[in-house]
């Protein structure tokens, strides 16, 4: 097993070492880990998303040789896409040999979400999914780099509505559009545990994406402290099997290697 999505003191808004990761992989029996560290390029307004990538590479080089014997050691990295600026992204990430890129839309008129500065009692629940899923597309077609395209359903943990929950026979036609688009460039499409608490993935996406020929599905724990590592996988992983899938993918020097579930 692997976990493709995890964050450690690289990124902003973890304090975890690669280390303990590593180690709780170890423990966990794990094949193999996949470190996805944020890239948010010109960030929110007012905050600053600092990521050293050369010390990153420096640093997880090093671990991936001390423990090649226990685990492989994967160097992704997760990417705030903007469409307005997806070349100025693209050029600054291309000189790194990534193994695996997560493209993910964090920022709504330049607002993350996570702040929940950006709805209020009077926004209308399906006004901010429409456009929501505009800008996932707008996002996903000028940055198309990308490997997997990470949690679909991220607005869904941020919003003050009644129910949170994102459906796919709610949003056919905007959902539709970006799965095809995925599916056209042979991209994977990521299942993402973190939001599970707050309201269960609509597995009717996931379905969806296999109907249309999707072949790559990418599970990742979001995971920004070692103990949610694997966080609901198992459960996770028998939806992925209802919805046609037997196997998951990782990415290794950018290329997708599928293991059986």
């Amino acid at each position: 097993m692997i976990d493709t999505h995890i964050h450690s003191r690289f990124s902003t808004d973890s304090e975890t070492n690669p280390l303990s990761f590593i180690l709780k992989a170890i423990d966990l029996g794990l094949d193999a880990i996949t470190f996805t560290d944020h890239y948010d390029l010109e960030y929110q307004d007012g905050i600053i998303m600092h990521f050293d990538i050369d010390e990153y590479f420096n640093e997880l080089s090093e671990l991936k040789e001390k423990y090649k014997d226990k685990i492989k050691i994967l160097i992704g990295i997760e990417v705030g896409i903007q469409s307005n600026i997806s070349d100025k992204i693209k050029n600054a990430i291309k000189v790194y040999p990534f193994d695996y890129i997560i493209g993910s839309t964090h920022l709504i008129r330049g607002i993350d979400p996570y702040y929940r500065q950006l709805y209020n009692e009077n926004t209308k629940k399906q006004d901010a999914l429409d456009e929501y899923f505009d800008i996932i597309y707008e996002n996903i077609t000028s940055f198309n780099i990308f490997d997997t395209m990470g949690h679909i359903d991220y607005l869904k943990r941020y919003t003050p509505f009644e129910d949170n929950g994102i459906y796919y026979h709610e949003n056919k036609e905007k959902i539709d559009r970006i799965l095809n688009y995925l599916v056209s460039k042979d991209k994977a499409f990521e299942i993402n545990t973190s939001g599970i608490d707050v309201h269960p993935f609509d597995f009717d996406i996931l379905k969806r994406f296999k109907e249309l020929g999707g072949r790559y599905v990418t599970l990742g724990s979001d995971a920004h402290n070692q103990e949610y590592l694997c966080r609901h996988f198992n459960s996770t992983i028998e939806k992925i099997k209802l919805c046609g899938f037997d196997k998951i993918t990782y990415y290794e020097n950018r290329n997708p290697v599928q293991i059986n579930i």
